[in-house]
């Protein structure tokens, strides 16, 4: 991630946080030092945000120190110690509840990320023809825009570090025609065409389909990706019918709010999928890992 980000993000925390001061560290102590840990209390998960405490507790107090116990991406189960301080009292206690908060908001976010590449391998063990395991082998979970304001950036790092890929993180990376677009315009294929004559030459243009009469115009028309956006399995056919017969000259990308029993189905077909993408039930719908700072 981009440290000039980070510290931006952290300053900003710790501001909103400390306001004009910590008063209960303020009349408590002067310059007392202490050790203290941070543990997991949840059940086990996928750790994410050891980087930016670690930029936090620099602009709180460079004379910190941090000793880590685990890493990102690292797997941790209730009770273990992820790091361990040593150093002023009072900068240590204000950087507490921030620091807890970005941890359990990013783990909780690469843990779920984490379940649903576990989800994807579950469903590929229930294939049984080597072509449909190999197709489905290629294909890659996504995140999309669905994110809190403001926490883009950790929020695609937390999804990275799960296992999956990123979607493009805004809207200045790539042209995506969606439903609202297409209805305000008109056509999906005049929509296509428009853009072709007036967008730079490397942006892909990708286009939100949500029936076979959507996606066949959108690839006649030569967009670079189409979505499928919660296709009946009747639409499902027809587009891999379609696709026996056609050249596949773009990004398949799968959408909605997918679990292995809409999964498994959808893999059965031989679709030639390249892109699973999960919105809400990745990165909005999240259950934090829980963690507790300690103090000996």
């Amino acid at each position: 991630m981009n440290r000039f980000f980070l510290e931006d993000f952290c300053r900003k925390a710790l501001s909103e946080d400390i306001g004009f001061q910590d008063h209960s560290t303020a009349y408590l102590f002067d310059g007392k030092s202490l050790n203290s840990h941070i543990v997991c209390k949840s059940a086990s998960g996928i750790l994410c945000g050891t980087e930016i405490i670690k930029i936090l507790f620099e602009l709180l107090d460079k004379k910190i120190s941090i000793q880590f116990h685990k890493k990102d991406g690292e797997l941790i189960k209730a009770g273990e110690i992820i790091m361990e301080f040593s150093g002023n009292a009072s900068s240590i206690l204000q950087g507490e509840r921030t620091a807890l908060n970005i941890l359990a908001y990013l783990s909780g976010i690469s843990t779920k990320a984490n379940e649903f590449k576990k989800l994807l391998n579950s469903a590929i063990m229930k294939l049984d023809k080597k072509n449909l395991i190999d197709q489905a082998n290629k294909i890659k979970i996504s995140d999309t825009r669905k994110i809190l304001p403001l926490y883009r950036q950790l929020v695609k790092y937390a999804v990275h570090i799960g296992g999956l890929t990123n979607h493009r993180y805004n809207l200045s990376d790539g042209i995506m025609l969606k439903e609202n677009h297409i209805k305000a315009f008109g056509s999906i294929s005049g929509a296509i065409k428009k853009l072709r004559e007036n967008s730079p030459f490397m942006l892909k243009i990708e286009c939100e389909t949500e029936n076979f009469g959507q996606f066949h115009e959108a690839y006649s028309a030569g967009a670079d990706v189409i979505m499928l956006d919660e296709f009946t399995p009747e639409d499902y056919l027809k587009t891999e019918d379609f696709l026996k017969t056609h050249q596949k000259n773009f990004l398949l990308e799968i959408s909605g709010n997918l679990s292995e029993e809409k999964l498994l189905p959808i893999l059965k077909l031989g679709l030639p999928i390249d892109i699973l993408s999960i919105g809400t039930n990745l990165t909005l719908s999240v259950n934090v890992i829980d963690f507790s700072m300690r103090y000996q």
